[in-house]
């Protein structure tokens, strides 16, 4: 693949991060407080860097969700391929001075949309021991190591675009364990809606339906292996992008696909 054109001045991979950690900022304001100045950043500069961020994802003429990580990231640090079914994605790799122990990965579908990207464990990190509820520490752990440790998780839709939450256990001691970009941040009660409750029109169209089937492949999802419908919304019809081809379906009952 081709790199991109710079993304403009001064917004690199230490502004991405100041993105990262406006969104983490809603549940762990003190620990963004300690990150924002390991990264000599002011309130300022975090809250420009994300609307300079949001207001790359929402040009409408704007470049598309890879090229728009490597103008900002650069080159990954590594790409491979994980193979689901019949269809085969690119899987990129950058580190994130931040999180020395974690990548931010980018998989992207065939036609080149981008189908998920969050922070995942670095190959060769030593991952944290999940026991029990009170094991999930904030920051401490991502998705699919939660998903994991407390088989069989319930996908929920995050309260907010960049969020995801699991639904752990059952009954009364049921919780919503609910990340940003990938990483833990809060755990609430699982009972009612719990922090994996849905607002009005602050998740983009499709995410659930999109996450859900890549927990099915992992086999986390208890409601067992059904084939996920496309999700309308994350990119256009066929037809009218021809870098952006519909969503395919990824095919059901597979291993897990391989961690980075």
């Amino acid at each position: 693949m081709s790199g991109a054109a710079p993304a403009g001045p001064g917004f690199g991979p230490r502004e991405f991060q100041l993105v990262l950690l406006r969104r983490m900022a809603d549940h762990q304001p003190g620990l963004v407080e300690d990150a924002r100045h390991e990264l000599g950043a002011t309130p300022a500069e975090m809250r420009e860097a994300n609307r300079r961020w949001q207001a790359m994802v929402r040009a409408p003429r704007g470049r598309g969700a890879l090229r728009r990580y490597r103008s900002v990231l650069g080159e990954p640090e590594s790409a491979g391929r994980r193979v689901l079914g019949d269809l085969e994605f690119d899987v990129l790799l950058w580190p994130v001075p931040l999180w020395p122990e974690l990548r931010f990965e980018v998989m992207v579908a065939p036609g080149g949309a981008v189908w998920n990207e969050w922070l995942v464990r670095a190959r060769g990190a030593a991952e944290p021991v999940l026991r029990t509820v009170d094991d999930l520490v904030p920051w401490s752990c991502t998705v699919d190591e939660v998903a994991r440790a407390f088989a069989p998780a319930r996908p929920m839709e995050g309260s907010a675009p960049t969020r995801f939450a699991l639904r752990v256990g059952s009954g009364a001691g049921a919780c919503v364990a609910e990340f940003t970009w990938g990483l833990l941040p809060r755990v609430g009660p699982g009972g009612g809606g719990g922090l994996g409750r849905r607002r009005a029109g602050t998740c983009r169209p499709g995410a659930l339906k999109r996450r859900t089937g890549w927990f099915r492949h992992a086999g986390t999802d208890p409601a067992g292996p059904r084939r996920p419908q496309a999700p309308d919304g994350l990119v256009p019809p066929a037809g009218t992008d021809p870098a952006s081809p519909r969503r395919p379906q990824t095919p059901s009952g597979l291993a897990p696909p391989p961690r980075h």
